[in-house]
């Protein structure tokens, strides 16, 4: 069994990046997004103006990003896994999203990194969030499409399943730039900037 990172966040974050599950790569260095040929650090430093998340070193970028008030963490707080492929994970045990959800007053928004992270989500962070079964169209499904959530405390954010920025290309995302131009407007939308 494989144990997962603990969340980068603070009360202060207005956005949540979610993914699934670590990288091996990113297991082994104990920081987020830690293997060096995934698109998220050259991203969210684009799409933030922040050259110096992807200068800094690894292990200090979670803490910088969380600074310009957008938190990580994953869906799945422990798995069985042999590689690094979402469709690998075997066994897993949720995280606590809602509750870490419930301690971010600021949240406006649930970034959902691919679609083994939008699927995880819908099937058990979703409910919890809701406090009841979600309706069909309350999950995520469609890339870069927010969809608006009302929370069983009361509060609404909106959940975007986003392209993964793993370096394995898909079909309609194969660059930087095809994944940063969804990326780009999401953050700038739910952070304020844009």
């Amino acid at each position: 069994m494989l144990s997962g990172l603990k969340a980068s966040w603070n009360a202060g974050c207005r956005v949540l990046v979610l993914g699934s599950f670590p990288s091996a790569a990113s297991l082994a260095a104990g920081a987020y997004y830690g293997n060096a040929r995934n698109h998220f650090w050259p991203l969210v430093a684009s799409a933030l103006g922040a050259p110096e998340l992807g200068a800094a070193p690894l292990g200090e970028r979670a803490g910088l990003l969380r600074g310009r008030g957008v938190a990580l963490w994953d869906l799945w707080l422990a798995c069985e896994r042999e590689g690094s492929l979402d469709s690998a994970i075997r066994d897993g045990v949720p995280n606590d999203v809602s509750g870490l959800v419930a301690r971010m007053p600021e949240l406006r928004a649930i970034l959902l990194n691919g679609g083994g992270a939008a699927a995880a989500f819908a099937s058990r962070a979703l409910p919890e969030l809701l406090g009841r079964k979600p309706r069909p169209e309350e999950a995520p499904r469609e890339i870069g499409a927010p969809v608006r959530l009302s929370l069983a405390e009361g509060r609404i954010v909106a959940a975007v399943r986003m392209p993964s920025t793993s370096p394995v290309p898909s079909a309609r995302f194969r660059t930087l730039e095809d994944r940063l131009a969804v990326w780009g407007p999401a953050l700038g939308a739910f952070l304020g900037f844009r």
